[in-house]
């Protein structure tokens, strides 16, 4: 039982506390916009792209690990944009079901596998992670960008500007990249 005490509560303690924060000392919007924006454009590709580069990417099936998670993915996305179709939802009102079908919390997910697993649990879950974050930002930036501003047609340049500005996207390459090359230097 304390295994898992100290497994699950430091990350959803960090949720609670998050909460309690906004809730009784920072209640202000603007200060967890700017804290959501560290996180977007500093912490989280920080986090992604060094635990990525650690791993040493042949020890892992990563071809099998690829094709269950996308396969799956794909599956979620499908029946979100099919059951938005079914119910005659407007294009906003898609993306969310969209997002909502295939865009999970996996980062929770990352911080609890490491404490049931050991480091080949962090491992897996940062590849997982690797594998994951692209490709579902790959997927909302297509649904977003088929809405009514484009009239239904991708613009393949402006489709490529925003997944190549997306911070997680090029956080997962360049970890997936690093570990290829041997991992990040000591000391980074």
């Amino acid at each position: 039982m304390g295994m898992y005490l100290d497994v699950f509560v430091p990350p959803f303690g960090l949720l609670l506390l998050g909460a309690l924060l906004k809730r009784f000392l920072l209640p202000q919007d603007v200060v967890w916009a700017g804290i959501e924006r560290l996180v977007f454009w500093a912490l989280m590709p920080a986090l992604l792209l060094s635990a990525i580069a650690s791993v040493d990417l042949a020890a892992l099936p990563l071809g099998k690990m690829g094709l269950a998670i996308w396969l799956t993915l794909l599956t979620g996305a499908a029946v979100s944009l099919g059951l938005a179709r079914l119910f005659r939802v407007d294009h906003p009102g898609t993306t969310s079901v969209f997002q909502g079908g295939i865009r999970f919390n996996n980062l929770m997910g990352f911080a609890v596998i490491g404490g049931v697993f050991g480091a080949g649990g962090t491992a897996l879950g940062a590849v997982a992670t690797g594998l994951i974050v692209p490709f579902v930002q790959t997927l909302t930036t297509l649904v977003f960008a088929l809405g009514p501003t484009s009239g239904g047609r991708l613009s393949p340049g402006r489709v490529l500007r925003q997944l190549l500005l997306n911070p997680l996207l090029l956080a997962c390459l360049g970890g997936f990249a690093v570990a290829l090359l041997g991992g990040l230097p000591p000391g980074v």
